[in-house]
């Protein structure tokens, strides 16, 4: 038998090309690239200008040499005692109005007198010049009348990390300040202080600055009084001011520098004063130990026992100053019975010659 092929119908397969779906696909491709690259490039524009506006604030910034000011009730003697521990070799320029001068510094035994210092440092990394500062100040009382105070000065140039002691009252007012604290009466004091000064750049920069100081006395259950101060800030903010309102060629106010005074041995008195400080912390742990171990009591009764031997060996040799005399006393009464016969017997032997 013959083997035949089965009678089977040719499958002919057509691929068709739908090139409307082909475009459609290739524009939302290129149409998704170039979304990216637009975001990316408005991305990289966003953050170059955030960058440089960054850059120009922090410019601005250092242009504008930010002031720190602070008010502090302190002596001279403090003062410099702070420069030679800091370590501080800037120049510290005193200031005052010129009405009072400078009598209260120049006087060495003044230098521990307490006063009201306005004190000013640049913070910034440039150079200021030149500065000027108007003060205002007002002591008021319970029972007297507002004393005020102003007056104006003006630094030519304060270089980076150079600092400005300004005192900030008169000596009408010091001295009716500590009058008050005699009496046991309510201070308040209030400092304000306009300071403008130029940047680099020419721009005025004004520092408003206030503050109210109050004392207030406080009474213990002994009548002993103990001022408590407290201090609040009314103004410190400074802006930028649209015109220029400084005279350049204003002619600066006399000054101290505190660095010319340090004669000491910085080095050497750092640490003569880090010794005492370790002494004095090293003294109170061994108070806190005694007190915990209970032998404050034991020092203490140690104490007024000695005290208590004391007062016995005082008695004592009152005593003997006592027996002493008495014997003197005693034997000078018995010398002069002894020489009383003495010249009865030669006043005898000459009335016998006589005879």
């Amino acid at each position: 038998m013959k083997y035949t092929e089965p009678l089977v119908a040719p499958i002919l397969v057509e691929t068709v090309t739908d090139w409307n779906m082909f475009f459609v696909a290739l524009g939302v491709g290129i149409l998704a690239t170039l979304a990216t690259i637009i975001a990316v490039w408005y991305t990289n524009k966003k953050t170059r200008e955030l960058y440089e506006e960054t850059r120009e604030e922090e410019r601005k910034q250092n242009a504008m040499s930010v002031i720190k000011p602070s008010v502090r009730n302190a002596s001279f003697t403090d003062i410099r005692e702070k420069l030679i521990l800091d370590n501080n070799e800037d120049r510290m320029l005193l200031l005052t109005s010129a009405k009072e001068g400078f009598e209260f510094y120049d006087d060495d035994e003044r230098q521990g007198d307490y006063h009201f210092l306005l004190l000013i440092r640049n913070e910034g990394e440039n150079t200021i010049r030149p500065i000027t500062i108007a003060v205002h100040s007002a002591l008021k009382t319970t029972s007297e009348k507002e004393i005020p105070d102003n007056f104006k000065c003006v630094v030519k140039l304060l270089r980076r990390n150079e600092g400005i002691v300004l005192r900030i009252h008169n000596t009408e007012q010091r001295n009716k300040y500590w009058e008050c604290l005699d009496k046991k009466e309510t201070i308040e004091t209030i400092f304000s202080c306009i300071i403008n000064y130029l940047t680099l750049a020419n721009q005025q920069i004004c520092y408003e600055y206030s503050i109210k100081v109050t004392d207030i006395p406080k009474f213990d259950k002994e009548g002993n009084v103990k001022y408590g101060r407290k201090t609040e800030i009314i103004k410190d903010e400074y802006a930028p001011t649209d015109k220029v309102s400084i005279d350049i060629n204003e002619p600066g106010s006399p000054f101290r520098d505190l660095q010319e005074n340090l004669t000491l041995d910085g080095f050497g008195y750092r640490y003569r004063k880090i010794g005492d400080r370790q002494m004095t912390g090293t003294l109170d742990a061994l108070h806190r130990f005694w007190k915990e171990q209970g032998m404050d009591t034991f020092v203490a009764n140690a104490a007024n026992t000695a005290n208590n031997m004391n007062e016995s060996m005082k008695d004592v040799a009152s005593a003997v100053n006592e027996q002493r005399e008495f014997f003197e006393e005693f034997i000078n009464s018995l010398r002069n019975q002894s020489n009383q016969p003495q010249l009865e017997t030669k006043e005898a032997d000459d009335v016998v010659n006589e005879d």
